[in-house]
């Protein structure tokens, strides 16, 4: 069954599809009575050179042309950075373990560092995301530390204690880490 964001994609460029098929056959099959069609100064506006003069001003007094070209360039910048954040996310979500036909999400693996990453001592709270590529795994660790913890020790335990098993069962992927340490205020804060 595919994934939600995948049919969502494929709606999306099928009807992105039909509308550039349908909007160039409405050019093509309109372009005499089209012009005919159009008030007096924007006939001139469909030659070529035409465009690179400014545009003929509408009776509002903003040049057509100008607008239609900008918002075409703006379409077409949006376009290639949805199509940029498509391969930038496009990584394995499922990881291969040993046993041919098995497989670990990446969000499973989040789920159980940050179970295990709570647990160590002076950790209030924890928030791990994983991102997995070919041959190396990272984790993003958030730490909320207790008011009374000292970070070095909270590091060394979370390094023994979590990154090195799961470093030991990455293999043969590299596992980095980014940890950041946040510490919580000694009095709850009130709300209103």
């Amino acid at each position: 069954m595919p994934h939600i964001r995948n049919v969502v994609n494929r709606t999306l460029l099928g009807l992105l599809a039909t509308a550039v098929v349908a909007g160039g056959l409405w050019a093509v099959a309109t372009h005499s009575a089209l012009r005919d069609r159009l008030p007096d100064g924007w006939a001139a506006a469909t030659s070529p050179a035409h465009l690179l003069d400014g545009g003929v001003p509408s009776p509002g007094g903003v040049p057509w042309t100008t607008v239609l070209l900008a918002a075409s360039a703006m379409a077409t910048v949006l376009c290639l950075a949805w199509c940029a954040w498509q391969f930038r996310s496009a990584q394995a979500r499922r990881l291969p373990l040993r046993q041919a036909g098995v497989s670990l999400r990446t969000r499973a693996l989040s789920e159980v560092l940050g179970e295990q990453t709570a647990a160590v001592t002076g950790v209030a709270r924890a928030h791990v995301r994983m991102t997995a590529r070919k041959d190396r795994l990272h984790a993003r660790v958030r730490l909320r530390l207790v008011p009374d913890a000292q970070p070095s020790r909270v590091l060394d335990e979370f390094a023994r204690t979590v990154l090195a098993p799961a470093r030991h069962a990455a293999r043969p992927r590299r596992l980095t880490a980014h940890v950041h340490l946040d510490r919580s205020a000694h009095q709850p804060r009130r709300l209103r």
